[in-house]
């Protein structure tokens, strides 16, 4: 008499179980949002050929901003990638691993990871201005108004 107990309880509650199955109205969307640059970017960190430089040098009033309208601009410039303001485009805008800035003469493509740190947007940006043997690591955090 237990066994069918047992086996009657097993039986109701998989169909209970069964009715906890997740619907398609209970799909979660996984899909990647485009990523939005846009906005003054100031350097936090420099690294060259991996040793850090940031202290050696003063970095504070460079900004690089990225405009809505898709160009971008200068302030305080130092050596980077392309000399004149353009404008700039991702390589794909949900997965996005590279910047182009395109000037008046030239596209060039920059490599860049878009990391989350301490609850904040990093554009970490890996060029080689003037010397190809010298590989920079700019690391900026946008500046918040």
């Amino acid at each position: 008499m237990k066994k069918h107990f047992f086996k009657l309880l097993f039986a109701i509650v998989l169909v209970f179980a069964g009715a906890c199955s997740p619907t398609q109205d209970d799909e979660i969307d996984f899909s990647e949002p485009e990523k939005d640059i846009t906005g003054s970017w100031e350097l936090n960190q420099v690294l060259r050929n991996g040793e850090d430089i940031t202290s050696l040098v003063d970095f504070t009033q460079f900004r690089i901003n990225f405009l809505e309208d898709g160009t971008y601009n200068f302030e305080n410039y130092i050596p980077f990638a392309v000399k004149e303001p353009g404008i700039f485009y991702l390589d794909d805008p949900q997965f996005a691993f590279q910047i182009n800035f395109q000037t008046s003469s030239e596209t060039v493509p920059v490599e860049f990871t878009y990391p989350i740190v301490d609850g904040k947007r990093q554009l970490q940006l890996k060029l080689s201005p003037g010397c190809n043997q010298n590989k920079y690591v700019y690391t900026l955090n946008r500046i918040e108004d």
